[in-house]
């Protein structure tokens, strides 16, 4: 069960470019046209009210932007800009016409397009009422940097928005529940409300996607079925995530025969070497520009061998692996890690370069990116020495193919395993720095600006806020014990709370003079591990 989506009554903030009426009343005979501003992206019902006007054709617009010649613009311009989109007609009945859509449209702006006949027509009200689903704002964070304050408003409002019924990617376009997507939103929700609901609702949905191949779909619920590997792999890492997260064992077990399926058909497609060889599907990871292949798919993936995905599917076979202990299920834990193992084994033979100090997208290939590095990390097919070496390349060697607002989750992943998370992190963040210089309210799809202006796998830096810069992590299933690790970056301090099923975690930490100092409360019970910027280790109960 989920909650009732909240709904609140919301009025535009300003009008633009209103021609052809006087106040809100149109003549007979004529057109007129304005612009509304909501102020912000939003999700929500438009409600117009009309008088008189009989068989008046009135057009409703929807945007996330502004057009400017035709083409999307991240920056508000009103005196230049046009309304192009989705929209709905209304045709008045001469009497009074009340209309909202039966479907919550998505919109910054909306342009009311009116033609008028024998009559004239009153405009008496238009508004809008938000929707999303009621995730209360539970954690707090705040630090020294000033921008964060604004990335976290930013993040914050785009999981809003790409929250309803379900997870979606955007509120604008497909408006669907992505597996690849859902991994990385899930984590922000729940850390942010303490609510997993639709998280839950997430891991069962695409188990009951599964079909007769025993892949998982895509996306789910949908009409139209589409399969994506890799976003099957994260499906199965969702899983292992929100056990952590909230040690609901029962709807856990639930999907466990759904991920054995799900490897063993990946386990399929391992050639002799164990690595992916011709996958079939879309083997989208990331819009990674300097890919040739123009969908999202790394090297190799098309028609031959990939390294990238083959460490994926490592990484899930490893977490999976962790799962079936916890329950049991020893004999296909073992064989989930022997076949990790291979493939481990053959990416650091065929694909590690020691001129580069990287790994290799494919065999016989010099092609790298941070992210198919990132994956050899997690997977812990690098070395700890390796590791390092990758680690200090990202955002500054130009070989290095850039993962963008999506796939650098699973970088930062990384760097916090190789414990380079300091020294690095700050060259990540950069990419949402420079989104900030827009006018935008939400993240977008990618960097480029090429489609959705809100996406939710672009939330990550507030995952980062807490997750790493306050360092809040559980060691045990529903945080009945707790890492708290902080990453110091190039911050003098830093101050939040995490919500968990035992009651709230707080962290404060700063540096005065060179010298570090940290205070924790956790909720009755739990336990603390404490990993100091220096190495220290300390363990507490409820505080420190």
């Amino acid at each position: 069960m989920i909650a009732q989506l909240e709904e609140k009554d919301m009025q535009f903030v300003a009008i633009y470019k209103r021609q052809g009426m006087n106040d809100m009343r149109v003549m007979p005979h004529s057109n007129a046209s304005f612009i509304l501003d909501a102020g912000m992206l939003t999700t929500g019902f438009p409600v117009i009210q009309v008088r008189g006007g009989k068989n008046s054709r009135i057009k409703l617009t929807y945007s996330e932007a502004l057009y400017v010649d035709g083409r999307k613009t991240p920056y508000h311009v009103p005196d230049k800009g046009d309304v192009e989109g989705i929209f709905d007609v209304v045709i008045s009945s001469g009497k009074v016409t009340y209309y909202e859509p039966i479907l919550w449209r998505t919109f910054r702006y909306v342009k009311v397009d009116i033609e008028t006949f024998d009559e004239e027509l009153f405009i008496e009200d238009i508004h809008y009422r938000f929707i999303s689903y009621p995730l209360k704002e539970v954690a707090t964070y705040q630090s020294s940097d000033p921008l964060h304050k604004k990335m976290w408003d930013m993040s914050w409002w785009t999981v809003r928005l790409c929250t309803h019924e379900t997870f979606e990617d955007c509120p604008y376009y497909e408006q669907m529940q992505y597996a690849g997507d859902s991994q990385v939103v899930s984590l922000v929700a729940g850390y942010v409300s303490g609510d997993w609901s639709l998280t839950r609702q997430a891991v069962l949905h695409f188990d009951w996607s599964r079909d007769y191949e025993g892949i998982t779909k895509s996306r789910y619920p949908s009409v139209v079925p589409q399969k994506i590997p890799s976003w099957s792999i994260l499906w199965v890492v969702m899983v292992s995530d929100y056990y952590l997260h909230t040690a609901d064992k029962e709807t856990t077990e639930r999907c466990l025969d759904g991920i054995n399926a799900t490897l063993h058909w990946l386990e399929k497609y391992l050639n002799n070497s164990y690595l992916l060889e011709k996958l079939p599907y879309w083997k989208v990871v990331d819009w990674v520009k300097e890919w040739k292949h123009p969908n999202g798919c790394p090297p190799g993936a098309e028609g031959g061998v990939t390294a990238l995905i083959s460490l994926q599917y490592a990484y899930a076979l490893m977490k999976a692996a962790e799962l079936f202990r916890e329950f049991g299920r020893e004999r296909e834990a073992d064989h989930f890690m022997n076949i990790r193992d291979k493939i481990t084994e053959e990416v650091r033979r065929s694909c590690w370069s020691d001129e580069h100090k990287l790994y290799r997208d494919r065999p016989g290939y010099d092609e790298f990116s941070e992210l198919g590095n990132a994956w050899a990390i997690l997977s812990e097919a690098a070395t700890p020495e390796q590791a390092k070496a990758i680690a200090s390349q990202i955002g500054v060697n130009p070989i290095l193919a850039k993962s963008t607002l999506y796939g650098r989750f699973y970088v930062f992943r990384a760097l916090s395993k190789a414990d380079s998370y300091d020294d690095v992190a700050p060259r990540l963040f950069t990419m949402w720095h420079s989104m900030m210089k827009t006018d935008l309210t939400t993240w977008p799809e990618d960097p480029y600006f090429a489609r959705s202006y809100c996406h939710a796998w672009s939330s990550t830096p507030i995952y980062e806020f807490l997750s790493e810069i306050l360092g809040i992590k559980p060691l045990k299933p529903g945080f009945k014990e707790v890492l708290i690790k902080p990453h110091i970056l190039n911050l003098t301090g830093a101050e939040g709370s995490v919500p968990t099923m035992y009651g709230v975690i707080h962290v404060r930490w700063e540096i005065v003079d060179g010298e570090f100092t940290i205070s924790v409360k956790l909720p009755d019970g739990v336990k603390g591990k404490i990993v100091l910027p220096n190495g220290q280790v300390h363990f507490c109960l409820s505080s420190l």
